[in-house]
């Protein structure tokens, strides 16, 4: 399962989840899925705008989205990783989309990374992000422990993490049925990330409501 490229530090730890998983398969105990009614009682999910595809990777997330949710007029798509199709082991689709801003083009620029992982069974997908939620603590107790980090931010299976001292920027993950989504948007050095951890929760959701079609 080949990737081209992503910039985001926090990518390689559901990455290495899925090889753990292709692997070995089985299941873990996780928090329940995301519901249609997040902790912040907003009252549930937007209209699904978009089919998703998972061959081109497009209908997750529109990138004039992500512009308005980042105050800004100049985002476009830098690049849509491909890995869709059957394969070994419980994961059977993968999707990576970047957005970038045009001061993105040397790597350290604004930009948000949007993952899509999709499982053979909903069993499958909760001990992925079960795997995947012990390594984003993991990696913010070794980066920093006193970073702000949040659970049940988007339904009781999410979390949200921002290390931008560390120019990680922002990461906030959530599953659902057979779906693990992660976004993660980065930072430059002495600046803010791209999308605030407030901001991305709306783009979750409309991601959670075109993967779901509700």
């Amino acid at each position: 399962m080949p990737i081209k490229r992503f910039r985001p530090v926090f990518v390689g730890a559901i990455f290495a989840a899925v090889a753990v998983l292709a692997a070995c398969g089985g299941t873990d105990t996780a928090s329940d899925p995301v519901s249609s009614e997040g902790s912040d009682g907003d009252g549930g999910l937007p209209v699904a705008t978009s089919q998703v595809d998972f061959e081109t990777c497009s209908g997750f997330l529109d990138a004039a989205q992500v512009a308005e949710a980042a105050g800004r007029d100049d985002v476009t798509f830098a690049d849509r990783n491909s890995n869709s199709g059957p394969g070994e082991g419980p994961v059977t689709a993968l999707c990576v989309i970047e957005y970038v801003t045009p001061d993105s083009g040397s790597g350290s620029g604004h930009a948000l990374t949007l993952l899509v992982v999709s499982f053979a069974t909903e069993g499958d997908a909760e001990a992925h992000y079960s795997t995947v939620l012990g390594e984003i603590r993991s990696m913010r107790e070794g980066i920093n422990p006193d970073a702000q980090f949040s659970e049940n931010v988007l339904g009781s299976a999410s979390y949200a993490v921002t290390l931008n001292d560390q120019g990680v920027g922002s990461v906030l993950g959530f599953f659902e049925r057979d779906f693990v989504v992660q976004f993660n948007s980065t930072v430059p050095p002495g600046g803010q990330p791209l999308v605030s951890p407030e901001a991305m929760v709306p783009l979750a959701r409309q991601v959670l409501a075109n993967l779901t079609g509700e």
